[in-house]
């Protein structure tokens, strides 16, 4: 804003609704009727959410400038368009036009002041960001929320203007912080708070009270549009793009996650398509199906309208980029939208989501960014109070427990974060046996994932505890030739072994991998996973040589039924590596471990668990080995 005229002759400021871009249109206005070194001449403002009301501005400018104009308005904005762009005529008098609220850029393409008079400058204020406001000189500034800076000092100025409330730094943070930094917000709030005597704690308090909605704590007692009717208009117009009807419904959903990242191929999984074609608003609720390319063209039309905003990865030295497409809402957009009668969180909502997450969660996590992402979304779907009188964790286990939930708890453990996997199971396991019963499958199947990370955070008399216990429970609801009977005596096995009972280990592993053929079949995942667990045992109990003629028998099979980049398959040739390694040929396994390396960089990512774990374990290796 500062270069304005002096550099860009047609400034655009885009912006969500609230973010302040009247007010900075009307400050800059204000200079340059006042700095003596800028003054305009002529300043024509106008409201340019239709064409009629430009025409009209337009109209009266031409009154007061000319000694006849026409009586009609069309006639007359032409009249007043070709005189700014006439120096002879205007005499390089110095004009400013601003148009406020630039709601359908294509309505007024006729209407835009001549570019080329350097004594002329043209001001646009806009929730659009289309790509027609970024040609013919146009300069697009997008106007964002303020920083924490500028929000400290707007709150300090203006609590300080409203004399009676006390406040510290620290509360002015909390406040600025909370409402996400929105100036239109920031102001309406302060407004409340000197209406009503609050201090900052007490209005914020007011604004997470569950009870109220944001009409009630940011009203409209100075701006003739409230803070959420702000973002309505620019959905209802939303609305109206192609695929029309689709805004809504998908703004409905995005409400519902996480508002800084949400990996957009989610928004395009067949979940949400057939939600949005069940779902459009209007007469295109009889359309056909929706495509994932209307999907996200209606992804791009709130980006347009400055709803959502869209994240782009970084690319690489070579082009690629092979991150993750995400898209983010401001929390306090999402919060209205929630509240609003036609998106209101729905138990169809909440599954539609769930499957969503479901489907795109990789069974590898080979980027780790987004399994970030993928569990913050689950957390944030997982914690709505307010869905047709239940939570949204309520309707997530009806008519029981969604993938998704058993997806998360293992995703968080497989991250690394083995502590809070624990706490996770423990809260799983006790959820579903208050909701579905001790002996439902999925209660059973809670346990189980508890015993495992108990195990894995090294509390192994826990675990072997849990797993014995369980075992007694499937046995007598399931069956002993139950799958999952015959993996829970595998896991009991697994950490009897680890305690140093190492003959029992090997035991129950051939006693297990006999009724595993017997079931299952010698090409069975879990077959494949008896034999690579009895090959580990084997070798724990000083047999390396047997291992890894077990393991590489083992290799062969599991190249054949999973395929070479199967998480199975790469954990195999680890073992392989770790005990050629006990039997004392180090070089052939730095060479079989140096392999495994570069290719769980391309399956699972340099950032995975696994990688860097085999990294670490070669980097000893390596320099274990004599010179060469």
């Amino acid at each position: 804003m500062r270069s304005f005229g002096t550099v860009a002759p047609r400034q655009v400021l885009s912006g969500a609704g609230g973010v302040g871009k009247t007010q900075l249109a009307a400050h800059h206005t204000r200079t340059r009727m006042t700095d003596p070194d800028q003054r305009v001449d002529i300043l024509v403002w106008a409201d340019a959410s239709t064409r009629e009301q430009v025409t009209y501005a337009y109209a009266q400018a031409a009154q007061h400038l000319f000694t006849t104009a026409p009586d009609d308005p069309e006639d007359a904005a032409r009249l007043l368009l070709a005189w700014l762009g006439d120096p002879h005529k205007h005499q390089n008098r110095r004009w400013l036009i601003v148009w406020d609220d630039l709601t359908d850029p294509a309505a007024l393409h006729d209407l835009w002041p001549p570019h080329d008079q350097p004594h002329g400058r043209v001001l646009v204020t806009t929730r659009r960001r289309d790509h027609s406001l970024t040609v013919q000189g146009r300069h697009l500034l997008e106007v964002d929320v303020y920083t924490p800076h500028e929000a400290r000092a707007f709150l300090t100025e203006a609590l300080d203007a409203a004399g009676r409330i006390a406040h510290t730094t620290r509360q002015l943070d909390a406040l600025a912080h909370d409402l996400a930094y929105l100036p239109l917000a920031l102001g309406q709030a302060v407004t409340y708070m000197a209406e009503l005597g609050l201090s900052c704690d007490h209005y914020l308090q007011v604004f997470h009270d569950r009870m109220n909605t944001l009409d009630q704590v940011f009203p409209d007692w100075e701006l003739p549009t409230p803070l959420a009717a702000t973002w309505e208009l620019s959905l209802t117009q939303a609305d109206t793009f192609q695929p029309r009807g689709t805004a809504r419904p998908l703004m409905g959903l995005i409400a519902l996650l996480e508002g800084t990242g949400i990996p957009e191929r989610l928004l395009t999984t067949s979940p949400v398509l057939e939600y949005l074609t069940d779902h459009r608003t209007g007469t295109a609720a009889t359309a056909a199906a929706l495509t994932p390319h209307q999907a996200r063209t209606a992804l791009a039309n709130l980006v347009r309208l400055n709803l959502i905003t869209r994240t782009n990865p970084p690319t690489t030295a070579d082009g690629d980029a092979p991150g993750q497409v995400s898209v983010g809402a401001h929390h306090l957009v999402q919060r209205a939208t929630r509240e609003h009668t036609a998106t209101r969180p729905t138990p169809r909502g909440i599954h539609t989501l769930a499957e969503a997450l479901t489907q795109v969660w990789p069974e590898v996590e080979r980027d780790t960014a987004l399994a970030q992402h993928l569990r913050s979304n689950t957390a944030i779907l997982r914690s709505h109070q307010e869905v047709e009188g239940r939570t949204s964790e309520d309707w997530l286990w009806e008519p029981d427990g969604h993938t998704l939930l058993f997806r998360a708890g293992r995703s968080l453990g497989e991250a690394g974060r083995v502590g809070e996997a624990v706490a996770y199971w423990q809260y799983m396991t006790e959820t579903a046996q208050r909701r579905l019963g001790p002996d439902h499958s999925d209660t059973l199947i809670t346990r189980a994932g508890l015993a495992y990370w108990r195990g894995e955070a090294g509390d192994l008399s826990g675990a072997i505890s849990a797993y014995e216990n369980l075992l007694t429970d499937r046995l007598r609801v399931l069956g002993p030739d139950h799958p999952d009977t015959l993996t829970t005596r595998g896991r009991l096995a697994a950490w009897r072994g680890e305690t140093g009972d190492l003959a029992a280990a090997v035991t129950a592993y051939e006693d297990l991998l006999t009724d595993n053929l017997r079931v299952l079949g010698p090409d069975h995942p879990d077959t494949l996973t008896t034999r690579h667990n009895l090959a580990h045992w084997r070798g724990e109990s000083g047999n390396p040589a047997e291992a890894v003629t077990a393991y590489e028998d083992l290799l062969t099979a599991r190249l054949r039924v999973l395929g070479p980049d199967h998480p199975h398959t790469l954990t195999t040739r680890h073992n392989l590596a770790w005990q050629t390694y006990k039997s004392g040929d180090a070089v052939r396994a730095v060479e079989l471990l140096t392999a495994l390396v570069h290719d769980e960089i391309r399956v699972l990512g340099p950032g995975h668990p696994d990688t860097q774990h085999s990294e670490q374990v070669l980097q000893r290796w390596q320099d274990e080995l004599p010179e060469r």
